[in-house]
């Protein structure tokens, strides 16, 4: 399955199964909330089929953030892996349990969402390379205001990385028309 990328459409071919009843009355009945959510059957996938590529210019950059997850955790230790994944995109399901209880332990655990921080420093990173590469500051901020939306949406476009592209965003126009925009 790791062929298929985000927003493939694929044929599937399986079976219709009826959701399972509770077996020990007065505890959970997966059958029963199925059927309040309107559903009434279960489909069990045997294979997968002609799928086609993803068209959608966000599909093509989901299919690169599924490429960095799979990168990072071939080059990285698997402990060094998910932290550095939660760090670049936001993604913390290869943290390892025994690390993600401890940071909230300690209670440091939004350490690990991308946060307007990170946005920050990794703008003002890509602004000073590209200063030292000779780019003048007018197409630095042009590119950064291109880049800043495709990193909300490479990151899952979660709320504290939307408001810190958009603060960032709001201060690149501004140096760009030549206001003084004080944070």
């Amino acid at each position: 399955l790791s062929y298929i990328e985000p927003g493939m459409s694929c044929e599937l071919t399986g079976t219709l199964e009826e959701p399972k009843h509770a077996t020990v009355p007065g505890t959970f009945d997966y059958n029963e909330y199925l059927y309040r959510q309107h559903i009434h059957w279960n489909y069990s996938v045997t294979s997968i089929h002609n799928c086609s590529e993803p068209v959608n210019f966000k599909d093509k950059l989901l299919s690169l953030r599924k490429y960095i997850v799979s990168f990072t955790n071939s080059l990285l230790p698997p402990d060094s892996a998910g932290i550095v994944q939660a760090l670049t995109v936001g993604d913390r399901f290869y943290v390892e349990d025994e690390v993600l209880n401890a940071y909230q332990k300690l209670g440091v655990v939004h350490l690990l969402a991308i946060s307007g921080l990170h946005v920050g420093i990794l703008t003002a990173r890509l602004f000073y390379i590209m200063i030292r590469l000779g780019i003048t500051r007018e197409k630095a901020s042009l590119l950064l205001l291109l880049f800043l939306p495709l990193y909300v949406i490479l990151t899952g476009a979660a709320p504290s990385v939307l408001r810190a592209a958009l603060m960032s965003g709001i201060y690149l126009a501004g140096s760009l028309v030549k206001w003084r925009v004080h944070s």
